[in-house]
């Protein structure tokens, strides 16, 4: 309740902030197209795309660069799909908090996939995935601001029943329990990890799933938890640091490891 207050306060103070924040801060959302399930399935399939005119979608804010943990990026949800946005934006909770209605106006940008999750940005130049939206004109017209704040009940799945089609989602991971950990030196054990890097987790039933956190993350020198807790995140597939593929979960912030009841 605490943090819904504060994002409600949050986004009665940028709506009144200076000219610079309004330059890009465009009210009232537009009439959705098409869900971001069928923008995956129908329009991008398996390979990247510049979008049709006329590609709208409307949704919720899931991510937060709050606590650095997510950079230049705008992760969306719908109900049906999620998206990340990429956009040359510092502080974008400011602008767009976690549980704001949007709406993205998406004809004419390029949309490709990294880690499993749908990214729609500029043309990358020289690596996987795209690149960000730097002008501030194809900002203010690709987002659009709603009146309503929710946070969004991220999806409680088990990791044998996790999906591709399921990255970019806010999923929650419930019981699982440190088991390794990239940040480790030699000598040091699991009472010493921090979250900077990989850290993978099990359930009882060995199901394996990760968490990446970058180095910039305002918790990455926190100590894991070493009981029995539940994960929230945005979902991804990828490596764990130099070994085989997984799912994974970006957590936006230290809370977002919670201790089982």
């Amino acid at each position: 309740m605490l943090r819904l207050v504060a994002i409600v306060t949050l986004i009665l103070f940028v709506g009144c902030s200076g000219a610079a924040d309004n330059n890009i801060i465009m009210e009232g959302v537009e009439t959705p197209t098409i869900t971001i399930g069928d923008l995956r399935q129908d329009v991008v399939g398996s390979a990247g795309v510049t979008l049709p005119e006329g590609c709208i979608v409307r949704g919720r804010v899931t991510s937060s660069d709050r606590d650095d943990n997510f950079y230049n990026q705008l992760v969306v949800e719908d109900g049906s799909g999620a998206l990340m946005l990429c956009v040359a934006l510092s502080h974008i909770d400011s602008y767009y908090p976690e549980g704001l209605d949007v709406s993205l106006r998406l004809d004419g940008l390029e949309a490709n996939y990294y880690r499993g999750v749908l990214q729609v940005g500029t043309v990358a130049l020289g690596y996987t995935g795209v690149g960000d939206i730097e002008s501030r004109q194809v900002i203010e017209r690709t987002i659009r601001r709603g009146e309503s704040v929710e946070l969004l009940v991220p999806q409680r799945v088990a990791i044998r029943e996790l999906e591709l089609r399921q990255c970019g989602r806010l999923v929650r991971i419930e019981d699982v329990a440190v088991v390794a950990s990239t940040t480790l030196a030699e000598g040091q054990t699991l009472a010493d990890a921090t979250w900077q890097g990989y850290a993978l987790f099990k359930n009882e039933a060995g199901d394996s799933i990760a968490v990446r956190t970058s180095k910039y993350a305002t918790f990455a020198t926190e100590r894991i938890p070493l009981e029995r807790v539940s994960l929230t995140g945005i979902l991804e597939w990828g490596s764990y640091g130099d070994g085989p593929e997984c799912y994974h979960l970006i957590m936006r912030y230290n809370d977002d490891c919670a201790p089982m009841p």
